[in-house]
């Protein structure tokens, strides 16, 4: 008789997956050694084995907290009538922040909402949790800086250079970066809100539609909707790297936990690929390192899982996808287009009113 651990079904698992690319991270640790707490290992095995949830906003209006491995809606609540452009959770996985007409938190499990508020100079485009959670930066025109739990608004920052489209903090939460609607990349420093003039980045005129700080806060990277990438110093404001595409426009970047790939993804009416670097390889390697890519409908946003062996990317036809960071398979494909129109010979112009606008994975407790 074959012993579990050497069967098929177990060796062809997800949980098995998980568990071997958790030893490999566990071999890397600084505190590998032995006398390393069992308590605490089992505790990173249980993280990575148990299921990962997302949260999911879309075009109609419906936020929906989604299980990766059976793709069931455990929590399905209507906040707004106009798109969810941006859904993030709070660093510890408690309550989701959603961006739409208002800012919108809600808690996790129950979808209950647990504040809402509104900004007089239009609707939310982006929304970022700074690394505490006691902070929300929310983008419309300008930036607001907005308490998590009282909603009020403890900041305002107005960008002379355009409208605010989308921010990411530093993880020590000392800079906000900001990208402009005029292709100006700013950051302001948290503690005064002033921009840090040495830190500023135009991209020609090319809307700056995405970006992101590198997990160490060294660098920062940018995804404008020409579909150039730029990799930024954090302290000099320098351009270490640029990444040319020829598919445009794009529609987000993300980068993987550990910062070792960065992912983009592309909007557009015909069939594109996700594409997947190294954000730090040299530059002659940049053909090879954009082989990756899986054929999908148009694209709009995109999120690593916290092993970083997947990629959920929401979709202009109503899909999330679950694709594999590694080889581009696509692991898991669920639907939100109502089921009326699955086969309307109009699919394709009424699709877009349940687009999936964001996406985001819960954080590992």
């Amino acid at each position: 008789m074959v012993p579990w651990c050497q069967s098929p079904c177990w060796l062809n698992s997800s949980e098995c997956h998980h568990l071997c690319w958790l030893l490999v991270d566990i071999s890397k640790w600084p505190c590998s050694r032995p006398g390393v707490p069992a308590d605490l290992l089992a505790k990173f095995v249980a993280e990575y084995l148990k299921p990962q949830l997302l949260a999911v906003g879309c075009a109609d209006g419906y936020l929906r907290v989604v299980s990766e491995e059976t793709g069931e809606s455990l929590v399905s609540k209507h906040l707004s009538g106009g798109a969810l452009r941006s859904v993030t959770y709070s660093p510890l996985g408690k309550s989701i922040a959603v961006g739409c007409a208002d800012l919108c938190v809600v808690d996790a499990e129950s979808g209950a909402t647990i504040l809402r508020k509104q900004f007089a100079n239009g609707a939310v485009k982006h929304v970022s949790y700074s690394p505490c959670g006691r902070r929300l930066a929310v983008a419309c025109v300008a930036v607001h800086i907005v308490d998590a739990t009282s909603a009020e608004t403890v900041g305002d920052m107005s960008m002379a250079s355009g409208s605010a489209l989308t921010l990411s903090y530093a993880p020590d939460g000392s800079k906000l970066a900001v990208g402009c609607d005029s292709g100006t990349l700013c950051v302001v420093d948290t503690k005064s809100n002033a921009l840090i003039p040495r830190l500023e980045q135009h991209f020609a005129q090319s809307p700056v539609v995405s970006v992101c700080y590198t997990p160490g806060g060294e660098s920062l990277l940018a995804g404008c909707h020409n579909g150039h990438l730029a990799v930024i110093s954090a302290e000099s404001g320098q351009v270490q790297r640029t990444i040319e595409s020829s598919i445009q426009p794009l529609a987000s970047i993300a980068l993987s936990p550990c910062g070792s790939q960065l992912a983009a993804c592309f909007f557009d009416a015909g069939k594109r690929e996700p594409r997947v670097c190294h954000p730090t390889c040299k530059e002659e390697e940049d053909a090879n390192a954009l082989k990756l890519g899986t054929t999908v409908e148009s694209s709009c946003s995109l999120a690593f899982s916290p092993c970083r062996r997947h990629l959920a990317m929401g979709c202009l036809d109503g899909h999330l996808r679950i694709i594999h960071a590694r080889t581009g398979d696509i692991i898991s494909d669920t639907n939100f287009t109502p089921p009326y129109f699955k086969y309307s010979a109009v699919q394709r112009s009424v699709a877009g009113s349940t687009a999936v606008w964001s996406v985001a994975y819960a954080p590992c407790a």
